[in-house]
Parts: structure tokens; sequence; C-alpha cells
């Protein structure tokens, strides 16, 4: 390996890969050292690329959340209240060529959420009940404070975008002000955040395409 880390190796450019192709293999590359919940908030919306899994990342767009990591050391994996990581459960079916991957998570079951911000802007804010979610959508935590927003799609999940949630509309606002201390685990967790776990459901496996 020339003297090459093992994860340098799977950076490598391969100029033999289509865009799409190259895009879901640095977005599974990424997921699995970072975490499916880490990478998710991150992600920017869809741009130029047609066909990706929509759990990969469109990298001709811009990042949204540059900010909140600029000049930083990234987390090296995605922190739960669960007394372990979770982030390192995650698949991906090599039978759909690694276009699905299933992460391991619960839904939530009451609370508030916010889909209009992206977690580093904090201007006009529209709260929801996660009671109230429409048809076909699931609102899944990835860990404390942040949670998956996904759209059934006959036997799997789409990805949506990552939404701040907590028991709490104040909470979420909160959240939304100061979102790096939740992702990259600066601060205390506030008790609004963490208190009790009657809100989850139990864990399950999402399969998102």
């Amino acid at each position: 390996m020339d003297g090459k880390k093992p994860w340098e190796e799977e950076l490598q450019a391969d100029y033999a890969l289509s865009t799409e192709a190259a895009y879901v293999r640095y977005s599974t590359f990424f997921i699995r050292h970072h975490g499916p919940g880490f990478f998710l908030a991150l992600m920017p919306p869809r741009a130029v690329v047609q066909g990706l899994p929509s759990w990969a990342a469109e990298w001709t767009a811009r990042w949204p959340n540059h900010r909140a990591v600029a000049g930083r050391d990234l987390a090296a994996t995605t922190r739960t209240p669960y007394g372990k990581d979770l982030g390192s459960e995650v698949d991906f079916d090599s039978e759909s060529g690694g276009r699905t991957m299933t992460i391991f998570r619960r839904r939530i079951r009451k609370g508030y959420f916010t889909r209009t911000e992206h977690i580093d802007d904090s201007g006009g804010i529209v709260l929801e009940d996660a009671e109230n979610l429409g048809k076909g959508e699931h609102l899944v935590e990835l860990y404390p404070g942040l949670a998956a927003l996904l759209d059934t799609s006959g036997k799997h999940y789409t990805f949506d975008r990552v939404c701040p949630h907590a028991l709490s509309e104040r909470g979420v606002e909160e959240l939304v002000r100061r979102w790096t201390s939740v992702v990259m685990g600066e601060e205390k967790q506030e008790e609004w955040v963490l208190r009790g776990a009657e809100y989850l459901g139990s864990i399950e496996n999402f399969n998102i395409r």
C-alpha cells in the first residue's frame, strides 16, 4: 500500500467512475467514517446530478453548513444517548449496488421539529408537531436534537432533510441557533433534549434509497 493508510486508499480517485458512481462511493466512505447523522446534517440540497440515492451528497452544490465546521476537526463518529455509538451501525446493501443504506434508529413519536431551516440559520423558523406529520412522512432520531425526515417509497424510504427536534417549541428554536454544539458535542446537552425516552419508539431498521 506504499505506506498509505487504509482510508487514503479508499479516497484515491478512480477516473473510470461516472459522476453518479463517484458521488455514491465517497458519500458511502464519509458515512462509514463519520456516521450518517453527522454526514446527512451537512448535506446540501439536490442540484445537477440526477439518479443519486437520496442519502448521497450532491457535491456540485455548495454545502450550506460550511460555516459551522470551518476551522474545526470533524467528529469521528455520531454521538448517541444510548451508551454506545450507533454511527457504525449502518449497512449498504451489496445487492442494490450499494445504493440502499440501512440505518438503525428510533422513530420520534412526539415533540416539535422544523423543516424550514438547514440548522445553520435561525430566521423564519416554522415549527411543526411531530404527531402531525404528513402521510408517508417519518421523523427518525439521528441523535439528540437532530432527526432525519424520511418519506415512504414502497418497501424503502427516501431521505428528505435533517430537522432539529425537541420536546418543546423553545427547544427547537434554541437548537437551530446553536446547532454546532449538538453536532460537535461541545456543550452538555440541555435537559429538554435528553429527558426521558418516552417520546421515542424502539430501534428499527430503515432502508433508504
